[in-house]
C-alpha cells in the first residue's frame, strides 16, 4: 500500500509540530533563576549576553515564580545605563556592551531596589540563587508594593 505523497507531508508537518510544541528548552522564557552566563556568553554555545537573570518577588523563591514587567536599570562604570523589562518569566538580558563594574537598581512601581555592592559581571545567578552566594539576599527580587 502506498501513500499519497500529499498524506506523508502532513504526517512529517504533524510531527515536525508535534516535536517543537515539546521542545521548551530554547527561548527567552527558558530555564529561570539558571546561570544564563553560562551558555549564554562568547564561546558558550549561544547568543552571547553581557548581562542576564531572572527576578522574583521574593528572595527565597523557586525558578517557576519569576515576574513579568519589572524594570531593570544597569549604569556601567562609564556612566551608559541600559533599562531592561522582565519577561513573563521574569528573565531579563542584554547584549549591549557593559564596562564593568556597574551599578543595579530595580524598579516595580513606586519601590525601588539598589544593588549593593556594584556588581563586576553581568552572570546574576553566580551569587543570586535559591541558596544564595557571596554576601547575596537570595534571588534578585522586588516585593510588591505594600507587602
Amino acid at each position: 500500500m502506498r501513500i499519497p505523497l500529499a498524506g506523508v507531508l502532513v504526517l512529517v508537518l504533524v510531527l515536525v509540530l508535534v516535536l517543537l510544541a515539546a521542545c521548551q528548552g530554547n527561548g527567552p522564557l527558558m530555564t529561570p533563576g539558571e546561570d544564563c552566563l553560562a551558555c549564554h556568553s562568547r564561546g558558550g554555545g549561544a547568543h552571547p549576553y553581557s548581562i542576564a537573570g531572572t527576578v522574583y518577588n521574593r528572595a527565597d523563591a523557586v525558578t517557576t515564580e519569576g515576574v513579568g514587567g519589572i524594570e531593570i536599570l544597569v549604569t556601567d562604570a562609564t556612566g551608559h545605563v541600559i533599562t531592561l523589562v522582565s519577561n513573563q518569566a521574569g528573565n531579563f538580558y542584554t547584549n549591549e556592551d557593559v564596562i564593568f563594574p556597574a551599578f543595579v537598581e530595580i524598579h516595580r512601581d513606586a519601590t525601588v531596589r539598589h544593588m549593593a555592592p556594584n556588581i563586576e559581571n553581568g552572570s546574576c545567578a553566580t551569587c543570586h540563587q535559591q541558596l544564595p552566594l557571596n554576601g547575596a539576599e537570595g534571588r534578585v527580587f522586588i516585593a510588591p508594593s505594600g507587602s
